[in-house]
């Protein structure tokens, strides 16, 4: 179908990052925001902007996300939703020769790409039809983002809990098969907590957190001679004019500042009355204070085990009720009994925990103290919590789990070539893609 030296190219697409890689390597070579910014011209989609920097001002662009999530009947059940024009360029400015570009030729490159686990015919059919009607691929692969994840930790049978920024997903795997049936999710993520940090910083603050570019400031550089191993020093700031720049892009640009100044300064406790508790100010305890773009420097006091917390305790959650949410340990527990009796050792022996989400400090030595409690799964019953150290591992393990997968040679015949396309349509995937 194709040469022995082309590189499948591995593409994992999610609604916070995309990434683009060689398969067999160990981790891919671009991840980017998965938005775009067009104006409001006829023209928009060809002068779109991709990939997109919260430092950088752009006047009067307008941001188009990749994925949007929503309810699905009565909130048990979420579905993602892909726009197809925001794919196209995010691909093909991906993958092609440019500052942000693999350097690739599609046309002579096989493609594996991930895919949402909860399966989804018309998200699938839309991504394929983009590449093979755009990019005119040799051959083409779509997997399941929680079958990868167990692919890069080694295990085809595992139960994968993944936190992602748009929502949580967990997933018993068998023998490289997402079991569908028994997949729990929940629309609980870290744009979830985000914006629960935005709303207490500013009840707790009255400040309003701003993008990066929203002030320009003027540093001091130290002196070489008098100071040579001084650092630079911020000596004023200066509030630029905003009206010119488009809502959707200034409130993609301050989320942007409230996911540093959650991963900086949050941290999951060890149990639910710490959380309750002041953080200790121990030396291995400290977290510096967050530092907005207007100079307003925020205490991690108030913040540092409340938010987190929420992942354990739903009912902390003020912006919405959240129908079937019980907690990271109950959803996994919920997992397992949902399971078939014979699978249930095969999935307590590997629980995975994986996403960008998933790397606040403390997070899996919480779910494993939380699942011995007496009501979950217990302290006799033996488990074992997987959870890569790396925070590249847990951010790209679907990404990793695509270019292992991609690079085995038996792999090769189970790809879906351009001919097939032609003869049987979309209908192909269905058949060929598990």
């Amino acid at each position: 179908m194709f040469g022995d030296d082309v590189s499948a190219v591995v593409v994992d697409v999610g609604s916070c990052t995309s990434r683009f890689g060689y398969a067999g390597e160990d981790c891919p070579k671009i991840s980017h925001p998965s938005v775009i910014a067009v104006g409001d011209n006829m023209d928009s989609m060809k002068k779109a902007r991709f990939p997109l920097n919260p430092f950088v001002c752009l006047d009067k662009m307008d941001i188009r996300p990749l994925m949007s999530t929503s309810p699905l009947g009565d909130e048990a059940e979420w579905v993602q939703t892909l726009d197809s024009d925001v794919f196209e360029v995010i691909v093909e400015k991906s993958i092609v020769k440019g500052p942000a570009g693999l350097g690739v030729e599609p046309s002579n490159h096989p493609f594996l790409l991930t895919e949402p686990t909860r399966h989804n015919t018309k998200l699938r059919q839309k991504m394929a039809e983009v590449m093979f009607e755009k990019f005119s691929p040799p051959a083409l692969f779509l997997a399941k983002q929680a079958v990868l994840t167990g692919f890069a930790n080694g295990r085809s049978s595992a139960l994968i809990l993944d936190i992602g920024a748009s929502q949580t997903t967990c997933t018993p795997i068998y023998d490289g098969y997402a079991l569908q049936k028994n997949l729990k999710e929940a629309p609980v993520g870290g744009d979830f907590l985000d914006l629960e940090l935005l709303e207490e910083v500013l009840a707790q603050t009255g400040r309003e957190v701003t993008p990066h570019f929203q002030y320009k400031k003027r540093v001091q550089m130290p002196d070489p001679e008098t100071d040579p191993d001084g650092f630079a020093r911020i000596v004023s700031r200066r509030e630029v004019d905003m009206s010119s720049v488009e809502s959707s892009y200034r409130n993609w640009a301050r989320m942007e500042v409230v996911r540093e100044m959650k991963e900086t300064m949050c941290s999951v406790a060890e149990s639910e009355d710490e959380a309750e508790r002041p953080p200790v100010s121990a030396p291995s305890n400290v977290v510096e204070p967050y530092t907005l773009p207007d100079g307003t420097e925020i205490q991690p006091g108030p913040y540092m085990y409340t938010i987190a917390e929420r992942l354990f305790r739903p009912s902390l959650f003020k912006s919405k009720s959240l129908k079937g949410f019980n907690g990271l340990p109950k959803m996994i527990c919920n997992t397992i009994l949902g399971s078939d009796t014979d699978l249930r050792k095969d999935l307590l022996s590997a629980v995975i925990i994986t996403g960008g989400s998933s790397y606040l400090r403390g997070l899996s030595e919480r779910v494993t103290r939380s699942l011995h409690a007496p009501d979950l799964i217990g302290a006799s019953q033996k488990f074992k919590i997987i959870a890569p150290s790396s925070g590249t591992e847990r951010k790209f393990s679907a990404w990793i789990g695509g270019s292992i997968l991609a690079s085995l040679g038996s792999f090769h015949q189970m790809w879906i070539s351009k001919q097939e396309y032609e003869e049987h349509g979309l209908a192909i995937t269905e058949r060929k893609c598990p």
